[in-house]
């Protein structure tokens, strides 16, 4: 082995040890410190078992043993098989024949199959049912007028027969199950039955004695009501799993299915039933039967791959216990066995006297059994069952910790349209309904890791054409949230704005979904079942943003409501923050009359924003001043910006939209930084309006100021010194304005070739200053601007014209309505 005295190894179990650290490597089957412990390999968990199928394992002191089980044995390839190996009574065993321990011939049935009476053929055994399946004795409380009993069984969900879909089913005492009445007919009678319109599966419908024998039931069901909390009669049987596995191996087995995907299995089983007026008193009239109702969904091919198919299917089995068959014909006696369907008709299994007494000696129909019968009886697709399939897929959410705090990490919807700021997109319009999702920009940072989304839905109440700004605003405050409605939004699973297929089919299959379960299913309880997972929670009015503005000849409102003018031409940063690598800046130029002729003013020609190293996105006024030229992801949208109504481009680093609002067109860029910018064409200028997210307190510095909440220290310049709030228009100029000059340095202008931002610099430049002006000049904008829109005057007396001055004073009162609106 090589080892030295250093190493405490058992020597005979050790392969080799590490001379300096004293580790043994155990040799197979061994483990252990020092290797003397034995590996059971037969307790190993979470491995492939180290034994073939069929086949048990028996742990040795080192290693272990396979042994096949009776009748298998181990074939050349190492596996257990049952070897057909006889000779005699090689053909009259139905499936397999082998030499079992004693050295005699024997026949062999393969899984849920046993053994006839005659010991040769193959037959279909009982479900698991009695007392020990923790099944359901018929209710002997519950007797029809007729002296049947009966029991009602409740679905959680909805489930198929013939063309419809029942919530409850009726079992009778006299072999009968009925799913559209309980007040069924005591003689069994197709004929009435199918004249009644009723909906009966009969696997031995008779009269009977029903104080002989016992009738149980039991209800296996895949999404039980315990999971959705509704009502229902599903199963806590141990044998819940057995049931279902077997139910789905017999439909694959029975109709050559790929897969079979089992919803529910309703298992009834008569037993010694007797039939009503028996004379002999040795009650060897009994006979027991069973009746299993299966529904699911199988799997079919689909182009290249096998899916589950829309359709549900329902079949039923009807299973005779051979040789417990033992009723005798008898006059008068009637029985009948089969299933009835209004849209379909009877369908009679026995249509001779000979044949229903012998149901259990005869190979039925669809098994290919002695005495099991099998039918398809349904195949419907509807929105309530499509529902019920996708919720049913998806409950494992309602206890998955990290789904609740995805949930509880997004952010809330708006109570109104009139709070949601551009961190939500307009995913679809329904009619006069508007849904919205969080965009992927403000995920991107905020909300990275989650994957899920919020649908927010409101009733509209507003037209993008409202001549009057208080109307279009007012509409929109009434245009709320909708809550508790089939027309609400919801939880999304995934993000709809992801670039992955996947997801964007999980979302929108996942607004399918909701739509089946609250606008087209059968009851308003699915779309709880679907509020479940999917939650539509309360909304908030709490506004996460705090917006700023730039109007006119640059007349500026920070982010703490300072107002103030600053007519300088040149090119300025107006807000940075430095924690987030985000940078916004405006380029100004001389303001022109309506005639053309320069004044000594300046309006905003141009805006540009950065984060990060990403490729800037910018904003230049045209020539002729009556549109935007928009540079994004280092290509030039304009075009398609103004063909699109709709357009929208979302990058890494930026998304951005077209919005069309009281007759104007607006382009907005939402930044994952939590910056969104409002851009729109004036006259003859750019407006910009933002929205800052407010985790961003006290991070910006610029001409939009340090968002601390403090008007009063707006004027702070980059190395702390903060100037007094009231200083001059002409001190803010030559005081303030430069240190925040765009330089060659931290310029994200894009400029022609050739040019820099030192071609944007005029320092010598002296505008007309507000402050300065006459009495007299103010006089004579009264009629125009009123007397206290001060930003409206000192664009009326430096431009004279009144239509930019109007536009001014109109922009400046909506920013004071809209603030007062989400104040409230």
């Amino acid at each position: 082995m090589g080892c030295s005295q250093t190493c405490n190894c058992n020597q005979s179990n050790t392969d080799d040890c590490d001379r300096t650290s004293g580790v043994c490597f155990c040799k197979s089957g061994w483990t252990g410190s020092s290797c003397a412990e034995d590996k059971n390999e037969c307790l190993a968990k979470n491995e492939v078992s180290v034994c073939p199928a069929n086949s048990d394992c028996t742990n040795t002191a080192g290693s272990y043993i396979c042994t096949c089980r009776p009748p298998y044995a181990r074939n050349t390839s190492g596996q257990c098989q049952v070897l057909n190996n006889c000779v005699r009574n090689a053909a009259k065993c139905s499936h397999t024949c082998y030499i079992n321990s004693a050295g005699k011939e024997a026949c062999f049935c393969s899984d849920n199959l046993v053994l006839g009476v005659d010991k040769f053929k193959c037959v279909v055994p009982f479900y698991s049912h009695g007392q020990s399946s923790s099944d359901i004795l018929i209710n002997p409380a519950n007797k029809s007028s007729n002296g049947m009993y009966f029991s009602k069984v409740t679905f959680s969900e909805y489930t198929p027969f013939g063309n419809s879909l029942w919530k409850e089913a009726y079992i009778f005492s006299n072999g009968v199950i009925s799913f559209s009445t309980s007040a069924l007919s005591r003689d069994p009678d197709f004929k009435l039955t199918l004249s009644q319109d009723n909906y009966i599966i009969a696997p031995f419908w008779s009269k009977m004695d029903a104080t002989e024998g016992s009738v149980y039931y039991n209800l296996y069901e895949k999404c039980d009501e315990v999971t959705f909390k509704t009502p229902g009669n599903s199963s806590s049987s141990p044998f819940k799993a057995v049931v279902m596995e077997r139910a789905a191996a017999d439909i694959k087995s029975f109709y050559s299915l790929t897969d079979f995907d089992v919803n529910r299995v309703l298992v009834t089983t008569w037993i010694n039933v007797q039939p009503e007026s028996v004379t002999s008193t040795t009650n060897a009239e009994t006979t027991s039967f069973q009746l299993v109702y299966i529904s699911g969904h199988s799997k079919v091919r689909v182009g290249y791959t096998n899916q589950f198919t829309d359709q549900e299917t329902a079949y039923v089995i009807f299973i005779y216990q051979q040789d417990k068959m033992k009723w005798q014909p008898k006059e008068g006696r009637i029985i009948k066995a089969g299933f009835v369907r209004p849209e379909s008709g009877i369908t009679d299994i026995a249509l001779t006297v000979d044949q229903i007494y012998n149901l259990d000696h005869m190979i039925g129909v669809g098994s290919g059994m002695i005495g099991t019968w099998t039918y398809e009886v349904s195949r419907l697709t509807s929105s309530t069952q499509k529902c019920q399939r996708y919720t049913c897929g998806h409950a494992e959410l309602l206890t998955n910790t990290e789904y609740k705090s995805d949930i509880d990490q997004l952010y809330k919807c708006p109570c109104t349209v009139n709070l949601l700021d551009r961190r939500w997109l307009l995913y679809e319009s329904r009619g006069k309904v508007e849904c919205y999702a969080l965009s992927s920009i403000v995920k991107s940072r905020l909300l990275q890791d989650n994957i899920r989304n919020r649908l927010c839905c409101y009733q509209n109440r507003y037209s993008h054409s409202f001549i009057s700004l208080a109307q279009y605003d007012e509409n929109r405050r009434k245009s709320s949230n909708i809550h508790n409605s089939p027309q609400a939004g919801h939880i999304l699973i995934s993000d709809p704005w992801s670039s992955s297929t996947h997801s964007s089919k999980a979302v929108q299959d996942n607004v399918q979904a909701n739509k089946w379960c609250c606008k087209e299913s059968l009851s308003s309880a699915l779309c709880e079942r679907f509020n479940a997972v999917f939650p539509d929670m309360e909304c908030t009015n709490d506004i996460p943003y705090i917006p700023s503005h730039i109007l006119g000849d640059p007349h500026f409102i920070t982010l703490d409501d300072l107002n103030y003018t600053m007519n300088g031409w040149g090119e300025y940063t107006l807000m940075d923050i430095p924690s987030r690598r985000f940078i916004l800046q405006g380029r100004t130029e001389k303001a022109e009359t309506i005639n053309g002729m320069k004044i000594n003013a300046t309006i905003f020609s141009a805006f540009a924003a950065k984060e990060g190293d990403n490729p800037a996105f910018q904003v230049k006024l045209s020539l002729d001043k009556s549109a935007m030229i928009i540079t994004a992801n280092n290509k030039d949208i304009t075009n398609n910006f103004y063909r699109l109504s709709n357009y929208i481009l979302v990058t890494e680093s930026v998304g951005i939209r077209r919005e069309n609002i009281l007759n104007k067109i607006v382009v907005t860029a939402a930044f994952p930084a939590g910056v969104t910018i409002i851009i729109q064409v004036g006259v003859r200028d750019l407006e910009i309006d933002l929205e800052v997210d407010k985790s961003l307190r006290s991070s910006t510095k610029g001409l939009l100021g340090n968002f601390n909440g403090i008007p009063e220290d707006d004027f702070e310049l980059p190395n702390g010194t903060v100037l007094p709030s009231n200083i001059s228009e002409k001190e803010i100029l030559e005081q303030f304005a430069p240190w925040y000059k765009v330089t060659l340095h931290n310029s994200v202008f894009i400029y022609d070739a050739g040019r820099t931002t030192n071609d944007y610099q005029h320092p010598e430049f002296v505008p007309v200053f507000s402050d300065s002006l006459s009495q007299a000049q103010v006089n004579e904008t009264l009629t125009v601007c009123g007397a206290e829109n001060k930003e409206c005057i000192y664009d009326y007396i430096a431009t004279r014209d009144a239509a930019l001055a109007l536009s001014t004073k109109d922009k400046k009162e909506e920013i004071v309505i809209k603030k007062q609106k989400l104040c409230k």
